[in-house]
């Protein structure tokens, strides 16, 4: 059998072989890593007790109700106090499932105080127009009147 020495096109064959096994072994990191991370999430809120999607354990309702039972002070104090927590890395799932929950709830009162600033801005905008047009009205009435 004949052997030829390897060219320049052999090298760059191989290389790219390489650059591309490169890729698909990355590739497959990330989904593992994607399905870990699904693995462990099942895994915490099974911690939680929960059995079908959208189900809270008694746990997850006891967490719910203590923080809907805070005072907006307190609720500030407390998600201030795990907001710290996160970012020194010591939460542990109890307590980013509370964080979670303060975060909705914070969410769901700004919402509520947006709506009204919207009506307020509404009236407002309503009555700046008939004080505008009783103004325009006066001046083409004094207009008219000299």
């Amino acid at each position: 059998m004949h052997s030829r020495p390897n060219s320049s096109r052999d090298t760059k064959e191989a290389k790219g072989l390489s650059f591309r096994n490169q890729l698909r072994s990355s590739r497959r990191a990330a989904s593992g890593y994607a399905k870990a991370a699904l693995s462990a999430r099942n895994k915490r809120n099974k911690g939680l007790g929960h059995s079908e999607p959208g189900a809270l354990s008694p746990d997850a309702e006891t967490i719910d109700s203590q923080v809907q039972s805070l005072s907006a002070d307190q609720l500030l104090d407390r998600y201030h106090e795990l907001v710290d927590q996160r970012l020194d890395g010591r939460i542990h799932f109890r307590e980013s499932f509370e964080l979670d929950r303060i975060e909705a709830r914070l969410n769901a009162e700004n919402q509520y105080e947006l709506g009204r600033l919207k009506i307020l801005q509404d009236d407002w905008q309503r009555e700046r127009d008939a004080l505008v047009t009783s103004i325009e009205s006066l001046l083409t009435r004094f207009r008219a009147a000299r």
